[in-house]
């Protein structure tokens, strides 16, 4: 009952974005099985080994060019470490909405792996970190536009049924190729301490962070004044693998800060409920601000058809007098996968829906929020609809095609939650339709070519009345990763 359970795994976790919808359909069609899927990412040894049961599915072009990427990753004798140096660089050209660019990344890697433990590092540099000013919008300490960050860095243990982490890595918690309600991978990477226990029932997964200060105040206060704030965030979940077509996930977070908050030891520990700590075990100095959320997501799978829904609440939400007294601020996303409908593909079928202020709390830095980002979904005031259809039936190429409709309100994460109750969305509504066409081409392991063409029509574009644009949309890009491996 799936592949997750290896005794030893000191493979690194496989973040080569190229086969991500590959994987998505091989889960979906059980033509591999992981048994607690809906945790990304992956190592390379569940991948591999995933893959590798399935006789038929090797001779397939799309899944041995994958099993030939992940072999490069694994160990190869268990007397000695593995030592591995990667380059992964990606060329790109743009022009989405009317505004032409060309852009390059870059990501040196090191990894060493012996027995149980592996370490793990990533820089990337990217000229789009330019256009983000939360983060990258200052001089570094050369003088120079910073526009490079460690994105990936990690010190590993594994052992049967025990997995410790402490570093930096991107993690979604919900449907794979789906940013999740209560943890994703929207944000940019941060440090943090996480440990699972698992077996082929369940996976317990709990991790701690300190976040970035925010420079915030308390709108209940009768006179606001803004200062730097501390921010901690701790996250557990318990997966429940009931069979390979049957899962069911419950998650709890908790974000808490103040001007001088220091850790506090019930948010601390793995077993403690978070709200109930907060409602009646917490007592320090910057009482009660400590922001709550849960989540609940079911996976059903039948023959040819999958079902995924997860609906998130704020603690706000739990009891009847504050529903009635202050807005909802509450989440939910579904998927409808219906797979080899025709030969070689999936066909999903999607809808989303975020109350005004989900993220947002009476504190500023209480928000939901990691360097200006969304921990979770990368909005709120949101309600969307996606169709998309994915082929993998010709050798060496993959095609999608995607149609999105939502609309969403002019919103700022950083703002103070009001409390008062008001239409969905608020205010002007920013009304989206797009058609998107993609394709990648996949020569060899190490190599791709992506293409994709988009065309939108935008009414009350920038959330501005009668402000109506249309856009033709193209993208051209080539990645590259390459490796060089020894034994140590």
């Amino acid at each position: 009952m799936g592949t997750e359970l290896r005794a030893q795994d000191d493979s690194p976790y496989y973040l080569n974005g190229a086969f991500d919808e590959y994987i998505e359909y091989l889960i979906h069609m059980e033509r591999i099985q992981i048994t607690h899927h809906l945790n990304q990412p992956f190592t390379a040894k569940v991948l591999y080994d995933a893959i590798s049961k399935d006789s038929l599915l090797k001779e397939e072009y799309m899944a041995g060019l994958l099993l030939k990427d992940l072999k490069r990753y694994l160990p190869e004798e268990t007397t000695k470490g593995k030592l591995i140096l990667g380059l992964d660089a990606s060329p790109k050209f743009q022009n989405i909405r009317d505004k032409a660019s060309g852009e390059f990344s870059a990501t040196p890697s090191v990894s060493y792996s012996y027995k149980n433990i592996l370490a793990y590092s990533a820089y990337t540099a990217n000229t789009e970190y330019l256009n983000d000013t939360l983060l990258f919008g200052s001089v570094g300490k050369l003088l120079n536009e910073n526009f490079g960050r460690t994105s990936t860095s990690y010190l590993r243990y594994d052992s049967d049924h025990l997995r410790v982490f402490y570093g930096r890595l991107d993690r979604n918690y919900g449907l794979i190729n789906t940013s999740s309600l209560i943890r994703s991978d929207n944000p940019f990477s941060y440090d943090h301490f996480s440990f699972s226990w698992f077996n082929k029932h369940f996976k317990y997964s709990f991790s701690a962070a300190r976040l970035d200060d925010v420079f915030g105040f308390d709108s209940r206060e009768e006179s606001p004044v803004s200062d730097w704030n501390r921010r901690f965030y701790s996250f557990h979940r318990l997966d429940l693998s009931l069979s390979n077509r049957f899962k069911i996930a419950l998650t709890e977070t908790i974000l808490y800060g103040g001007e001088r908050q220091q850790v506090v030891p019930a948010f601390f520990n793995p077993m403690n409920i978070f709200f109930l700590s907060k409602a009646s075990d917490r007592r320090g100095l910057e009482e009660g601000n400590a922001n709550a959320f849960g989540s609940i997501e079911l996976y059903y799978k039948t023959k040819r058809t999958a079902f995924f829904a997860q609906f998130l609440i704020d603690d706000m939400d739990f009891t009847k007098a504050l529903r009635e007294q202050f807005p909802d601020r509450v989440g939910f996303l579904s998927r409808v996968i219906f797979t080899d409908l025709v030969p070689k593909s999936q066909f999903k079928i999607g809808y989303e829906i975020l109350s005004n202020w989900t993220y947002n709390s009476f504190y500023t830095y209480g928000n939901y929020t990691f360097n200006g980002s969304s921990l979770g979904f990368p909005v709120n005031g949101f309600e969307g609809l996606t169709v998309n259809f994915d082929y993998f039936g010709l050798d060496k190429l993959y095609l999608s095609f995607d149609l999105f409709l939502n609309q969403r309100r002019d919103q700022d994460l950083g703002v103070a939650f009001t409390g008062e109750k008001s239409e969905f969305p608020i205010g002007i509504a920013q009304k989206l339709k797009e058609l998107r066409f993609r394709a990648r081409y996949l020569p060899k392991v190490n190599l791709s070519f992506d293409l994709q063409v988009g065309y939108e029509s935008i009414s009350n574009y920038l959330n501005q009345d009668n402000n109506n644009e249309n856009f033709f949309n193209l993208t051209l890009s080539a990645s590259y990763s390459g490796l060089l491996s020894g034994l140590l």
